[in-house]
């Protein structure tokens, strides 16, 4: 369920911060898998929200998982919510690259022992 805050951002606008972060990485790398994963935003106990990513494979599932600052959080939804999602906060960026990548890499290990 998705929670609205005071400032207007909820945790549906930071997932989908999050994504097109995921998409600008897909512009430009490609990803291992032929999909998209999963975004769940987790409510911070504190001022820290937990993303995870996950993704299925052959009936397996991957995830990856990191953090974001409520202020980093923040200020990505309202530039996702300014952009339209057309474009993607850079200072998030690197850590949702570095997630995908060790998503990539778990469903790949995943991969090799299915053979």
């Amino acid at each position: 369920m998705s929670t609205l805050y005071s400032s207007g951002v909820s945790t549906c606008h930071i997932a989908g911060a999050v994504a097109a972060a995921a998409i600008h990485d897909l512009q430009v790398n490609l990803f291992v898998f032929g999909g998209f994963p999963q975004i769940a935003v987790v409510e911070p106990a504190g001022e820290t929200f937990a993303i995870q990513l996950t993704y299925e494979h052959q009936g397996q599932s991957a995830a990856a998982a990191f953090e974001l600052t409520r202020q980093e959080a923040f200020a990505a939804a309202k530039h996702f919510m300014r952009t339209k999602g057309k474009g993607y906060d850079a200072a998030i960026f690197p850590k949702v690259q570095n997630a995908l990548v060790e998503l990539e890499s778990r469903i790949s290990a995943d991969c090799r022992r299915a053979l």
